[in-house]
């Protein structure tokens, strides 16, 4: 309100206050009519002040001071002040528009985002550098794909167990492509100690066997031709490397029922290897043995044999080639070719018979047991006959092995016209009781006559016909161990052992060390070849 209104409203007051004392009549209107005109005076006077508070000029009123003597008459109350305008930020005493305070704020502000910011910054660089390390760790552990590596034992391992025998309906073909990779098939065992099977690629059988040369062919046979080679993955180890000449429909049944069993007197499959070489255009069927040191019996029998055996090396020998059919038969397993040729020796002379499953194999895409297999002086007349092989067609062989080993004789004597088997030249001299002529020249304990004959009938009597008059292999495992203990006595027994131990030292220069020293000659070169196999897995160096 201008000055001007203010003067219009007083002078209204005032003839205002002038009609009422008239109005009144006397001094006690008048003395109204006075106070009236004060107390509207006064609220005019403070309503000027509002307005002009309001309107930024004055500083806000103060609120009135009640005297120390009330008035006579009570006074209307004056109205409150009007509230500060905060939102307008020139007003000098509005807490918010201070310097100071906001410069604090601000720099709080400013102070608590950086802090923030820092602590987020340094929480993503540790996750990053945590992931990339363990990242990096990953890629140091897992193997690349031109390593060699045997995967190792776990739950899903132990789970495609159950699904090894499905390999049965899997053609020649599965399997193949395998690249670079060794795979290990559980074929028996438990959980804690599997029994493993190791399915090889081709590209390494040729590294190790330097493509099949005939430098490491060591052996040839009607189903295969043997190669000597070292385990890439351990040098120290030697292979037998046996590559089938005759390819069969149910190899991988085969090679799952031969892992499968195990025995100290069997010699162990290690693995195998069933692919395609699309250089020669041919479906490759391996198996992969442990190389037994001292070769085959054959070796080490016959009037012209460069080796000799003690006579308790002998009966161990027998004993323990018996021991290993006894657990093929067990299961209803025929060998079908037991021969001297496929008892083996390992550097401790201990025999262990190979080839088990193998002579099936042979029999390629015939079907059934029509075709005649075997080697001539050890094949059963009765199998020959009915073409049908039962654990008694083993029986017969083995009685044949038998008088090999006791005589020094070979299973087909002679030559020509004059050539006999080994049958019908001991039951000529068991007949005639001519123990002298039945015993080894060679042998280096003197064996009694009478036992020396009742080893040949027993022999004999493997060959009986019918079959049903031959012993099983049980029997024969254990009428072994009786001969044996009466030959040597029970305390000999631990010193004739302790000989077959301490062969001359001629002996075993020509016997074990041979075949140690061609290794030791050899571990270089296939070192070397591991090396180029590991540097250069898809080389063609094993493809030419």
């Amino acid at each position: 309100m201008g000055d001007g209104g203010a003067t219009d409203v007083r002078r209204a007051l005032k003839e205002d206050a002038a009609d009422w004392g008239n109005g009144g009549g006397g001094g006690e209107g008048g003395g109204e009519a006075a106070r009236r005109s004060a107390l509207l005076e006064q609220m005019l006077s403070a309503n000027l002040r509002l307005s002009a508070f309001a309107q930024g000029s004055e500083s806000p009123p103060e609120p009135p001071v009640e005297p120390s003597v009330p008035p006579p008459t009570p006074t209307p109350p004056s109205p409150p002040p009007a509230a500060p305008n905060t939102s307008s930020s020139s007003s000098p005493s509005s807490p918010s528009s201070s310097p100071s305070t906001m410069s604090t704020g601000v720099i709080v502000g400013i102070a608590s985002g950086g802090i923030v910011l820092l602590c987020f910054t340094v929480a993503v660089v540790l996750t990053s550098f945590l992931w990339l390390s363990k990242k990096r760790q990953k890629a140091e552990d897992a193997p690349s794909s031109s390593k060699l590596h045997n995967p190792p034992y776990d739950q899903e391992s132990a789970a495609a167990a159950a699904a090894a025998g499905a390999m049965a309906a899997a053609g020649p073909g599965a399997g193949a492509g395998s690249g670079n990779h060794i795979h290990s098939i559980i074929v028996g065992g438990t959980s804690d100690t599997p029994l493993l099977c190791h399915q090889y690629p081709l590209q390494l059988i040729k590294q190790v066997t330097e493509n099949f040369s005939e430098s490491r062919r060591i052996g040839s046979g009607g189903y295969a031709d043997v190669y000597r080679a070292l385990d890439p993955m351990d040098p120290t180890i030697t292979w037998a490397v046996k590559r089938a000449k005759v390819l069969t429909n149910d190899f991988k049944r085969e090679i799952h029922e031969m892992a499968s069993k195990h025995h100290p007197n069997l010699v162990r499959l290690l693995g195998f290897c069933l692919d395609m070489d699309v250089v020669n255009e041919r479906t490759e069927q391996i198996l992969i043995y442990e190389y037994m040191v001292n070769g085959d019996l054959e070796a080490w029998v016959g009037p012209e044999a460069p080796k000799c055996l003690t006579l308790s090396q002998r009966f161990n020998i027998l004993i323990g080639s018996a021991h290993g059919l006894e657990y093929l038969h067990s299961f209803g397993i025929v060998h079908r070719d037991i021969k001297l040729a496929n008892i083996l020796l390992d550097r401790h002379m201990h025999a262990k018979v190979a080839d088990f499953g193998l002579v099936r194999m042979g029999e390629g895409t015939s079907v059934g047991t029509t075709r005649i297999l075997g080697t001539p002086g050890y094949v059963d007349p009765a199998y020959t006959r009915t073409r049908r092989a039962t654990t008694a067609t083993d029986v017969y062989s083995y009685g044949i092995v038998i008088l090999e080993v006791m005589t020094g004789q070979r299973a087909m004597m002679g030559t020509g016209v004059l050539q006999t088997n080994i049958k019908d030249w001991a039951d000529h001299h068991v007949l005639a009781r001519d123990a002298h002529s039945l015993k080894d020249p060679r042998l280096d304990f003197p064996i009694p006559d009478d036992l020396m004959l009742r080893i040949a009938r027993f022999a004999l009597t493997c060959t009986s016909i019918p079959t049903a008059n031959r012993p099983t292999m049980s029997q024969i495992y254990t009428e072994l161990n009786n001969m044996k203990q009466e030959c040597f006595g029970v305390e000999e027994n631990v010193a004739a052992n302790q000989v077959d131990a301490e062969i001359s030292s001629a002996e075993k220069e020509a016997a074990i060390p041979l075949d140690e020293q061609i290794a030791q000659i050899e571990l270089a070169s296939d070192a070397l070849s591991l090396g180029a196999w590991r540097s250069n897995p898809s080389g063609s160096g094993g493809t030419s």
